[in-house]
Order: C-alpha cells, then sequence, then structure tokens
C-alpha cells in the first residue's frame, strides 16, 4: 500500500480513539460507540494494508515492454554489426554490386 493509505488508516484509528475516549470523559455512549467502530476501522484497515504487503499484491504492476524497450533482433543484426565496425553504412552494403 502507499505511504499515504498508510497514514489515512493510522489517523482514522487515532480519531476514533479521541472521540471514544472523549464518549468516556463526558459519558456519552453515542459517541463512545462512534469512537468504537471508527478506531476498530482503522484497526482493520491497517491489518489489509498488512497483508496485502506481505503478498505484495499492493505494489504497483511494472510496465509493459513495448516494442520501443526491444533491440532489433532480425536476421540482417549480424551483418548490420559486421558491416557497421567496417565502417561502411548499412545501406552501402545491402546493394548489389554490378559490374560495369
Amino acid at each position: 500500500m502507499t505511504f499515504g493509505d498508510k497514514v489515512s488508516h493510522k489517523t482514522q484509528e487515532l480519531r476514533g480513539r479521541m472521540k471514544r475516549n472523549a464518549g468516556e470523559v463526558t459519558n456519552n455512549p453515542r459517541l463512545q460507540a462512534e469512537g468504537r467502530s471508527e478506531e476498530m476501522g482503522g484497526h482493520l484497515k491497517q491489518a489489509v494494508d498488512k497483508v496485502k504487503d506481505a503478498f505484495g499484491m499492493g505494489r504497483r504492476r511494472p510496465r509493459r515492454r513495448t516494442h520501443r524497450d526491444t533491440t532489433y533482433t532480425g536476421a540482417n543484426a549480424d551483418s548490420n554489426a559486421s558491416s557497421a565496425a567496417s565502417g561502411s553504412s548499412c545501406a552501402q552494403a545491402s546493394r548489389p554490386t554490378t559490374p560495369v
């Protein structure tokens, strides 16, 4: 999971804990229940994040390879490499020579 998601889930847990404590201090059962549920929601989301991290499910997939990422491996790859090494261009090396 992303760092932002982890921070958000921890924030939800802490917000719930604050509501629960405020409900206990003010003796407000509705606020206590709301805080407990929000706190448990944050705990649950953090547990799901840990499972996703353990199995690698939260990671982004690698970029797909395109034809631009691959090198040329055609039939003339070796001849083009050898002609480039000898100093002649590929176009000149592939022209047929005719006797004059």
